[in-house]
């Protein structure tokens, strides 16, 4: 792959929320090939200038094989804004959500991919991008557990597995979280006391699994970030999730990628070509080849993860146990947060002494050497150090707060974004 590209976002475009969205689904490599590949190209419908496919393709282009190092989204920002005029989501230069933003590009793509066939229905031969890579099948059986009463399957399938911030602190486990969010227990027609339990088949494995994190508050303590950072950092087996699976098992699934988000502005934090690489719009910089520097800085910045997408092809980070590598009490909020190492980012050269001639009792000054500019925080060059990021500098009232979600169902949340979307038809005017 090409170097890491930043997107930009001028003074007032407010692009970050459509910024990491683009640059989550431009790192996972089953996306990009199949967005680019000449299948998907032959086969959608085009709608023109509001066409997210072929804005999201001419930018994946240019983010391959240009060579400035950040590029402007505005093709798939202007696509966004056509197509969502009507419901007044994502226009210009107006901020918006980026979970949101993701859901929306996804149901673009399937739209423009297969066009008729419900979204929650694409599966089977000749599926659209979008399900192609981040869609999970399974099939859903409610049984008794007293009287083994057991329901017809009924099939879902999944791109975006929607959770709380809090049941996934509560549960320990980002499994359980998962599951209690798939199982919808009901009361048994023959046994009124005992309720139906949810008996999940797996279909059809994802490529790139998605979760999206929901938050009660728009800002919260630094022992809340990292304890949702190191839950995201378990690696996550499909045949623990699932009851029964009727296809292979990929693996163990890693984070490769997460976005983040504190005082109305988001940025991702991707693995690239082995390291975690922070996307900051038009800044890129390398974090480290693990976790721990992600935990630890966002810890300190309070940001807040809002999305992460895990793949069975990602390197494993460092277990649980050495993630944290401090104490939870440095993150309490009565003590105060250990300070960054006071390392200047540049020190000017002294100024020489003046020298005082005796004879004619006359003061000669000794000229200092012209003041060199300071280097950059980030340099130019494509080798790039990794290092720990302390000096970012956060606003200090946050007005935008992360999408709250308290436990959704995955098909009513795609039901209630598909029906936003300028695809669908109008709702017929009342009778005068």
């Amino acid at each position: 792959m090409a170097l890491a590209k930043g997107l930009e976002n001028p003074l007032g475009a407010n692009n970050c929320f459509l910024n990491v969205a683009i640059e989550m689904l431009y790192h996972v490599p089953e996306f990009r090939q199949a967005l680019l590949s000449p299948t998907t190209t032959a086969k959608h419908v085009c709608s023109r200038d509001s066409c997210i496919l072929c804005a999201l393709q001419n930018l994946f282009a240019q983010l391959s094989y240009s060579e400035d190092e950040s590029l402007p989204p505005d093709s798939v920002r202007t696509a966004l804004a056509l197509t969502y005029k009507v419901a007044q989501k994502f226009q210009l230069e107006e901020m918006d959500d980026a979970i949101d933003c993701f859901n929306a590009i996804l149901q673009e793509l399937h739209a423009a991919c297969k066009p008729g066939t419900p979204f929650l229905q694409c599966g089977g031969e000749g599926m659209c991008v979008t399900h192609d890579v981040f869609g999970t099948g399974y099939s859903e059986q409610l049984q008794c557990g007293k009287c083994q009463q057991t329901s017809s399957p009924e099939g879902h399938v999944v791109c975006v597995n929607f959770l709380n911030a809090a049941t996934l602190r509560s549960q320990s486990m980002l499994v359980s979280a998962l599951r209690e969010v798939m199982e919808s227990p009901t009361p048994c027609s023959n046994c009124p006391s005992s309720q139906r339990r949810s008996l999940c088949t797996l279909t059809r494995a994802p490529r790139v699994l998605a979760v999206g994190l929901g938050w009660d508050r728009p800002s919260t303590e630094p022992s809340t970030v990292a304890a949702t950072l190191g839950i995201l950092d378990q690696p996550l087996s499909l045949s623990a999730l699932f009851d029964k699976l009727t296809v292979p098992d990929p693996g163990p699934y890693h984070p490769c990628a997460l976005v983040l988000y504190y005082g109305q502005h988001y940025m991702a934090c991707i693995v690239h070509e082995g390291t975690w690489t922070l996307f900051d719009d038009a800044t890129v910089r390398p974090i480290g080849e693990n976790l721990t520097s992600i935990v630890d800085w966002a810890a300190r910045g309070r940001l807040q993860p809002v999305m992460a997408f895990f793949s069975p092809t990602a390197a494993p980070s460092l277990s649980r146990s050495r993630l944290i590598t401090r104490p939870a009490s440095c993150y309490s909020s009565r003590s105060p947060l250990t300070p960054a190492p006071a390392v200047p980012l540049y020190t000017p050269p002294p100024v020489p002494t003046p020298t005082t001639n005796t004879t004619t009792n006359t003061t000669a000054s000794v000229s200092a050497p012209a003041r060199q500019p300071a280097p950059s925080a980030v340099p130019a060059s494509p080798k790039r150090a990794p290092g720990p990021i302390y000096t970012y500098e956060y606003p200090a009232q946050p007005e935008l707060p992360p999408p709250v979600l308290s436990n959704p169902s995955p098909r009513r949340y795609a039901e209630s974004l598909s029906a936003h979307s300028s695809h669908q038809a109008p709702a017929p005017a009342p009778a005068p």
